[in-house]
């Protein structure tokens, strides 16, 4: 049986599901098993209740027979009757929850005679208490508590609910243990699961994923024409085996066709291609195409040959090759015939050109002659225009330097005019100065009159001093000394204005030399400007004059420098016209020679083109 891919994703789904309905059963198991532990806790719990409830019942009718009984008041029966009413309740519900536990229900039927015997006593006392009195239904209620049912019915519950309990603590260790099984399952099924699921992906990716990955790859590349050398063959026996050995036998195909074409594009034709069956299009196409290139190779070695009148056939309206080929033949056609027009046509102009440059190369000849002749008279104007123009640049030379001159000197002028003025200027400055000092000098001789004043006063003073402290005896006496002292202040005092006084009479006298100086200065400074100012005009005038004639010089220098380099331009140009001339004469004979040339040119073409079939 041949196991192809659909099988073993079959076969794959069907184990995994296998697994996982195992899984499942026993998953189900397990919740059922659960949930039985959880029913029977449930069970236990409620039949604990039930018989807490009963013995809650007895509890709240012996509270109300006991109200009674002591008070006599009717609302105390309530409690009580509702109790009596209850307990048959309780014991069936009891019995419905204990049928399968037979020591239960011994217990159970030994209780009902116990609880209807503490009824009836109820019953008895509320009765006495109500036909007779209270002493009577105490004293009945002593006599049959000495029986101790109660302690009875409460031994039996006791031990109801002990057993009751003690199955609800099993049922609850089993339920414990039920839920770690059921846990433990849950991760085993989990485990179980992942690994299986696991387990199929590896197999579907190590299988079936990356061998289409390769083949996929490999079927890239060989669309973007990258063809490899070899394809790894594969002894699977399913789909992918059948992939990868139709791959590998289309790559060889493939790649055998290729070293076909690249032969072709090296211009090879002479290969056969053998197609693999009539439905190989592509190489029967490529055969088609092969005989196709035959046929043009023999239309164009036709045409190499010369013969121009091969017959193509294009294979279609498209055969752009095969019309290209007749429009390249019927062109060619009507080059020939032309080239053979023109063979003629130049063959007689190459003629008529030799006879033509012969007759130039003679008049080239004597115009070269005439034109060395110019050159030499033009030789001889240029050397007299040098030494024109050399006299004319020392005369401008020298009128050049005369304006510096003259420029210099008239700078000096004005400088010495400004010079003057200042002096002037200082000059006034300084009769003022001297002006202002005679003014303070006659303020100083006023201050050392008032002192020289003030000193006689204090002489006064002192004397008049020196009398009052003789007069004051022994207590005068330091006022005498200052008197005294006083008294040779004064006539220091008063030799000090006179020694000032004489030292102002001097100083007024210089100051009074000063300003007549100072006046004649001025005088002597103005009667100099006066003089600076003509020299100016005089040495401006002459710098006038000198700067004309150096621009009368310049222009003649540059007038004789015109003429010099009109001179050089007329000697390049002679120059010139003789090179052209002697060029003139070397191109006519090389034209000559060139029309020889062309002559035997066209009888070469007209021999080629005649070779033509057309």
């Amino acid at each position: 049986m041949k196991w192809t891919i659909g099988y073993k994703i079959t076969g794959l789904i069907f184990i995994l599901i296998s697994i996982f309905v195992i899984l499942s059963i026993i998953t189900y198991k397990s919740t059922l098993q659960l949930m039985d532990s959880y029913s029977s806790i449930s069970h236990s719990n409620e039949l604990i209740n039930e018989i807490e409830k009963l013995r809650s019942t007895m509890y709240y009718a012996e509270t109300g027979k006991r109200g009674y009984v002591i008070t006599a008041f009717d609302h105390y029966l309530t409690p009580f009757n509702e109790a009596a009413n209850k307990i048959d309740k309780h014991i069936e519900n009891i019995r419905n929850y204990i049928q399968e536990n037979k020591t239960q229900i011994q217990r159970l039927n030994a209780l009902k005679p116990l609880l209807t015997e503490k009824m009836n006593e109820h019953i008895k006392a509320i009765e006495l208490r109500n036909t007779t009195s209270y002493e009577a239904s105490k004293e009945y209620l002593i006599m049959v508590n000495k029986r101790n049912v109660m302690d009875k019915i409460n031994v039996i519950l006791n031990e109801m609910s002990a057993e009751a309990k003690n199955k609800l603590s099993i049922e609850e260790k089993n339920n414990e243990a039920a839920v770690e099984s059921t846990k433990l399952l849950f991760y085993i099924r989990l485990f179980i699961s992942t690994l299986s699921l696991v387990i199929a992906f590896i197999y579907i990716k190590y299988t079936i994923s990356n061998q289409l990955i390769k083949i996929t790859e490999l079927v890239g590349k060989i669309s973007v024409g990258e063809l490899p050398k070899s394809v790894e063959s594969s002894n699977r026996q399913d789909e992918i085996g059948d992939l990868y050995r139709a791959f590998a036998q289309m790559n060889q195909y493939i790649r055998e066709t290729s070293d076909m074409l690249e032969e072709i594009s090296k211009g090879n034709i002479n290969i056969k291609l053998k197609a693999m069956s009539d439905k190989d299009v592509l190489r029967l196409t490529f055969s088609r195409m092969v005989a196709y290139l035959h046929k043009v190779v023999k239309a164009l070695d036709e045409v190499a040959k010369q013969n121009l009148r091969y017959k193509i056939d294009p294979e279609s309206k498209e055969d752009i090759l095969g019309h290209t080929l007749i429009a390249m033949v019927e062109k060619l056609n009507i080059i020939i015939n032309r080239l053979k027009e023109g063979s003629q046509v130049l063959s007689k102009s190459a003629t008529e050109i030799m006879s033509v440059t012969s007759q130039v190369a003679a008049a080239a000849t004597e115009t070269s002659g005439s034109v060395r002749e110019t050159i030499v008279t033009i030789e001889e104007v240029k050397q007299t225009a040098q030494l024109s123009t050399q006299k004319a640049k020392n005369v401008s030379d020298t009128a050049k330097r005369a304006s510096e001159v003259s420029l210099l000197g008239a700078k000096s002028v004005d400088d010495s005019i400004s010079g003057m003025g200042e002096i002037k200027k200082q000059m006034e400055t300084i009769a003022e100065s001297i002006m202002k000092l005679s003014e303070q000098s006659l303020a100083i001789g006023d201050i050392t009159s008032a002192v020289n004043d003030l000193a006689e006063q204090s002489n006064l003073l002192s004397v008049n001093a020196s009398i009052e402290a003789a007069k004051a005896g022994e207590l005068g006496r330091g006022f005498a000394v200052v008197a005294q002292e006083v008294k040779a202040l004064a006539e220091q005092s008063k030799q000090a204005t006179t020694q000032i006084r004489t030292i102002l009479n001097d100083v007024q006298k210089a100051t009074a030399k000063a300003v007549l100086t100072a006046e004649q200065g001025g005088k002597a400074v103005e009667l100099g400007m006066k003089q600076v100012l003509q020299s100016g005009e005089s040495i401006k005038t002459l710098s006038e004059s000198i700067s004309e004639a150096a621009q009368v010089s310049n222009q003649i220098a540059a007038s004789s420098q015109q003429q010099l380099i009109g001179v050089d331009q007329v000697v390049i140009a002679i120059q010139n016209i003789n090179q052209a001339t002697n060029q003139n004469v070397t191109a006519t004979k090389q034209v000559e020679v060139s029309a020889g040339e062309l002559n035997r040119l066209g009888l070469l073409l007209k021999e080629i083109v005649d070779e033509f079939r057309v």
